[in-house]
């Protein structure tokens, strides 16, 4: 019986440890906070822990007090400083402007430090009486914590950072293969100076060859001239026959000619146009086909 009440003893010791360590780290936190974590989901948060480890201290204190002969000295000022670490779990609860405001400034942490300090001193004082012995709260002990929690927030951010790396890393590569495409698949002025030289050439070939054409076709002419007002031997008829089949089959490639010369010119204006408006474009908007 007195193996089990020893071990429910120290049970209800270590809980009560925990509970005023708890309270202790979120003093800490509500001081260091700043106006960044001192929001309204963090301030009720830490509320609520805070209401729970009161509960968890208001029921050792009174197993304490049931242990102690008599009325203790310490109770009404145990009584004062759960009931003022109560009323600021309250007002994180409630998380308005004002509590949000004293949150930034640290004067709440503070505040709730001096209280649980306190707080700890009398449940000390109480137990020392009870039991001969004090139970250790320090700056250090909840700093010690608080750097455990630091430590795996730290590793935590590291590993979401290894992987906006990778993230980072493979959307580089991406960019880099569609930059790649649409460079190496984008139109270049050199290439439309080329289509223009091709037109050019295309234009003064076939200019050439119309002209050679019209000699030739002006020559014919005059020879079927020379056969009018004469009276036609079989001979000069079959000559004249073929000197007119062969004009008009000049004539026909001429026709050819310069429409192909038409449909070149046209080509070329085009690509002038082309090159014009790609001078005037910047490499982005090249590069994008804009």
């Amino acid at each position: 019986m007195n193996a089990e009440f020893i071990t429910g003893r120290n049970r209800s010791l270590r809980d009560t440890d925990d509970a005023l360590n708890e309270i202790k780290d979120n003093a800490i936190m509500l001081s260091i906070a700043g106006k960044y974590l001192c929001k309204s989901p963090f301030l009720k948060k830490a509320g609520f822990n805070i209401a729970q480890n009161v509960a968890v201290l208001e029921n050792h204190i009174e197993d304490l007090k049931k242990q102690f002969v008599g009325k203790p000295d310490e109770e009404t000022r145990l009584k004062d400083h759960l009931e003022g670490i109560a009323d600021i779990s309250d007002l994180l609860k409630k998380a308005d402007n004002g509590i949000k405001r004293k949150c930034i400034e640290g004067a709440l942490g503070r505040d709730l430090s001096e209280k649980v300090i306190s707080l700890a001193n009398a449940t000390n004082a109480l137990r020392e009486k009870i039991q001969g012995r004090s139970v250790s709260y320090t700056w250090i002990d909840s700093l010690l914590r608080i750097a455990s929690r630091l430590k795996f927030i730290m590793r935590a951010i590291a590993a979401l950072y290894k992987f906006c790396l990778k993230i980072l890393g493979l959307f580089i590569i991406i960019c880099l293969m569609a930059f790649s495409y649409l460079f190496f698949t984008m139109e270049k002025e050199k290439d439309v100076l080329t289509k223009i030289a091709a037109s050019k050439t295309h234009i003064r070939s076939s200019q050439d060859l119309s002209l050679r054409i019209s000699e030739d076709l002006t020559k014919i002419r005059k020879r079927i001239d020379l056969f009018r007002g004469k009276d036609l031997t079989r001979r000069d008829q079959m000559e004249l026959v073929y000197l007119n089949l062969k004009a008009y089959n000049l004539v026909e490639d001429q026709e050819k000619k310069e429409a192909a010369i038409n449909i070149q010119e046209e080509i070329l204006g085009e690509n002038e146009k082309k090159l014009e408006e790609m001078r005037q474009k910047s490499f982005l908007e090249k590069l994008l086909r804009r």
